[in-house]
């Protein structure tokens, strides 16, 4: 390899370039190919020449054209341009900046007069000389895409395979760090997307939100034609991944994405969380619905992060411009509603307090479809609570309301109004505030199959045909004021009328039993009304707090032959066992009562105290192993481990978790 340099190699660079700036073609050829010839390398072999029979060496044994690009080999053109030459050319090896530069120079001359052929003859003589720089990858690249500009999948795949084979041979004996490894690198990285099909395309596409889709859209050509797929607009999502800690909320681009064509054609689905952050009033929010003809599940939230303290600013969105804004945009097809976190008490707003002009007159468009309402921490205003009881909804099957502020003289008549106004109401999910209003008044919905409430109070009006029964009992906030509507002598749980004939679930709790003496008064009339359920065998999953009251009131009329589910909480588990073998608290007790229960596969045990119980699960195992599935949020640590251990052995799968796992059930028509 040489190391002389000519000093005229680099004038002539120089001259070549400024040739190529004028667009003088001929001589800016000349001058780089004279640049080529002037290099040390190549006067020992043209000495006795003369100028006119000085040319540049065509090497006839070296064709990287014939080379196979699925060898394997990723050093294959490296090896093949460094074998001696057997065509007589005698191209030497030479490492000398200058003769690279003028060789590069000369392709990219014949590739802007357009001839290819020259060009790649150029570029290949590069790579024979210097295999390990990559200049002469990159221009026989160039080279073979002008030569055939068309999409052609040969073509393409060559191009790649000469760059890996450029990146191989620069990173194994040449300068790792040069500039245009990163362009190799670029170039060479595989879609494979769309070599997938489109059901995994969709698969993979699916992962991404709406805004990502949008910004995936300017990806590629392949990309672009991807995502256009109608089930990825379907369903659209706008989640902050970080809470807003500002006052002045997300930018209003974020919402922008979500007003395409793409989303206005196929869009179903529209979900946004922390809305009351976004710098938008009720009219923007209402044109972005109105953009969403198809539109059948909406599902809004104040706040993106419910456990974060999120800073609203005086000018954000209050409730009331939210419902305004539901009730004039949202589509007459839309089936399911969503409202959560738009508890703005704090906010002084003329919505809350005055009448809003934008409130309509007439009920909203969509309550002949809507089937699904929730409102979960909702501050309505007097005009607010006027759109659940201004029309019927005839097809409303599920209704949740929690945490719902009411004006204080509309609670009674919202509540009854809902009441008459939702007469097909299948699933009804709500707080004690909801029941104690309605108290003895409450005439039952015909087709409730499904009934979740934190108060006893009202369970006497429960219809015969619910299946589903969770009731929560928080005794200290018992508001004994209400109790004077009903018979003297007689307390609301004790007003027992009929029974439950078709039970399949009954979850019942409640809340500082150990100290109050009316645990039994009432259980026993609730648990009265399901001796029919027990006795047909209908009530196959029981969900309860573990005491003793509790137990007796159900061992008198149980099935319990026909329980498959049984989830017991509160269970009193001590910190430490006795030496000689007892174990105290509720363990063997609970131990025992699971033994009655011969066709359980799922159980519940969840401890008074997370992270206790360890050894109170192992038992269970041990005593019944064809119980497959167990939930327990007793396991912590080593026990976990332990447990789990034994557990796998045994054949039974253990699942931690901190809540009581939801009762499946299936209703009619759904």
């Amino acid at each position: 390899m040489s190391a002389l340099q000519n000093p005229n190699q680099q004038a002539l660079l120089e001259q070549g370039r400024e040739q190529v700036i004028a667009k003088d073609w001929p001589q800016a050829l000349k001058s780089f190919k004279q640049a080529a010839l002037a290099c040390a390398c190549t006067i020992s072999r043209q000495s006795g020449e003369t100028q006119r029979q000085k040319s540049l060496p065509i090497c006839y044994c070296k064709d990287f054209a014939s080379l196979p690009i699925d060898d394997g080999d990723r050093l294959t053109i490296y090896r093949l341009a460094k074998k001696p030459c057997t065509c007589g050319s005698d191209v030497r090896s030479c490492g000398s900046k200058h003769h690279v530069a003028a060789l590069s120079c000369l392709s990219a001359a014949y590739g802007l007069v357009g001839d290819h052929k020259q060009a790649y003859r150029s570029a290949s003589l590069l790579v024979i000389m210097a295999p390990h720089v990559p200049e002469g990858y990159y221009r026989m690249t160039k080279a073979l895409m002008l030569k055939d500009p068309g999409d052609r999948l040969n073509t393409k795949n060559r191009c790649v395979w000469i760059m890996s084979q450029g990146t191989a041979s620069v990173q194994t004996y040449g300068d790792s760090r040069h500039r245009l490894l990163k362009a190799f690198a670029a170039q060479t990285r595989r879609d494979i997307l769309p070599r997938f099909p489109v059901e995994v395309q969709r698969m993979i596409l699916a992962n991404l939100s709406t805004i990502e889709l949008c910004r995936a859209l300017r990806v590629s050509k392949a990309w672009n034609y991807s995502c256009r797929d109608k089930h990825l607009w379907q369903r659209l999502e706008v989640i902050p991944r970080a809470p807003c800690k500002r006052a002045r909320g997300y930018p209003t681009r974020l919402l922008a994405n979500l007003a395409t064509n793409l989303s206005q054609r196929y869009a179903t689905s529209l979900t946004i969380k922390g809305l009351l952050n976004f710098a938008i009033d009720s009219s923007q929010l209402r044109s972005l619905l109105e953009t969403l003809p198809r539109l059948q599940h909406l599902r809004l939230h104040g706040r993106a992060h419910r456990d974060s303290r999120e800073k609203i600013g005086p000018d954000m969105l209050s409730s009331s411009c939210v419902l305004s804004a539901v009730l004039h945009g949202a589509p007459a097809c839309l089936k399911t509603l969503h409202l959560q976190d738009f508890d703005d008490g704090h906010l002084a707003h003329p919505y809350i307090e005055g009448r809003d002009k934008h409130w309509p007159i007439q009920g909203p468009r969509f309550t002949a479809s809507l089937e699904e309402l929730t409102l979960l921490a909702v501050r309505c205003g007097r005009e607010g609570c006027d759109f659940l009881n201004q029309s019927a909804w005839p097809k409303l099957e599920k209704l949740m309301m929690h945490k719902c502020v009411f004006a204080s003289d509309t609670v009674p008549r919202v509540h009854t109004d809902i009441m008459l106004s939702t007469p097909n109401l299948k699933k009804l999910s709500t707080d004690e505030d909801f029941v104690y209003s309605l108290g003895l008044a409450w005439k039952p919905w015909p087709a409730l199959e499904i009934l979740d409430c934190n108060s006893f109070v009202g369970v006497a009006n429960i219809p015969k045909t619910v299946r589903h029964l969770t009731l929560r009992e928080p005794f200290e906030d018992l508001p004994l004021g209400l109790l004077n509507d009903y018979p003297v002598g007689q307390e609301p749980w004790e007003v027992v009328t009929g029974t439950f004939d078709r039970l399949e679930h009954l979850s019942l709790s409640y809340e500082n039993a150990d100290t109050l003496d009316r645990t039994s008064r009432i259980v026993e009339p609730l648990v009265a009304r399901l001796k029919p359920s027990c006795d047909s065998g209908t009530l196959r999953s029981l969900h309860m707090t573990f005491n003793r009251d509790t137990r007796d009131a159900f061992d008198r009329v149980l099935n319990k032959a026909a329980i498959n589910s049984l989830v017991c909480f509160d269970i009193t588990v001590p910190s430490t066992y006795d030496s000689n073998g007892s174990y105290g608290g509720d363990t063997d007790i609970f131990v025992d009562w699971v033994r009655e229960f011969p066709a359980l596969d799922s159980l519940g045990i969840y401890t008074g105290r997370t992270g206790h119980g360890g050894m109170l699960v192992a038992r269970v195992i041990r005593e019944r192993p064809e119980i497959k599935r167990i939930h327990t949020n007793a396991l912590q640590g080593v026990q976990y481990d332990n447990v789990f251990e034994y557990a796998e052995k045994k054949g039974v799968k253990i699942i931690t978790s901190a809540c009581v796992p939801e009762a499946s059930i299936e209703i009619d028509g759904w």
